[in-house]
């Protein structure tokens, strides 16, 4: 990375590719997989406008911090992969801070909390409990981040998008397991993209 881009340094010199803001992921870590991606392409023999385009066109795999869709300018993002606080973790620091209407819980798998719990309060807008962790989560966030108890998923899709401004985002990171309601982080995140599918129905030109 140099000056907002990345680079592609080999024998025969330096190209750049493109901007990082042109990555359709976002967040370090998915910057640093199109670095690696990138590298491993060259070295394969594919050119530098052939990997830059790639990299525009690459589109995340479902429940992996992928875009959903945008309402009223509010981006929703389904990340219901994070089935831990770490990886929550780095889902959270994709975005700007105080723009997140994080969505968490679910099963707890006994994880440690620490690094989550500090990045929350300094990143978070507001945070949307969910599931049977809701109790553990209140006790370790409650104080310095609005809170809401929402139950389910579609619940706090509702309150986070009336919670929301223009710029915001609605990101469901649950950093906890599904199996307190459903039977996979799969079925986690299509019930959030049919919430907010429901949402963007009822607002067809914001959407």
């Amino acid at each position: 990375m140099r000056g907002g881009r990345l680079v592609l340094r080999s024998e025969g010199g330096e190209r750049e590719l493109l901007e990082a803001e042109a990555l359709p992921v976002p967040g370090e870590h998915n910057l640093a997989n199109a670095l690696a991606a990138a590298l491993a392409t060259a070295l394969a023999g594919c050119p530098a406008e052939a990997i830059a385009a790639g990299l525009r066109a690459f589109r995340a795999l479902p429940h992996r911090l992928e875009l959903v869709a945008t309402v009223a300018e509010v981006a929703f993002y389904n990340d219901s992969k994070a089935t831990n606080p770490a990886s929550a973790a780095r889902a959270l620091l994709a975005f700007a801070p105080g723009t997140v209407h994080l969505i968490l819980g679910g099963r707890d798998k006994g994880s440690d909390w620490d690094e989550l719990r500090s990045l929350v309060l300094e990143r978070a807008k507001q945070v949307l409990l969910v599931g049977e962790a809701t109790e553990l989560l209140r006790g370790k966030l409650s104080g310095r981040v609005a809170l809401a108890e929402s139950g389910t998923v579609a619940r706090a899709v509702e309150m986070a998008f009336t919670a929301a401004a223009p710029g915001d985002v609605i990101l469901l990171s649950p950093g906890c397991a599904s199996f307190d309601r459903y039977r996979n982080f799969g079925e986690r995140g299509e019930d959030f993209r049919s919430a907010v599918q429901r949402l963007a129905e009822r607002r067809p030109n914001d959407a």
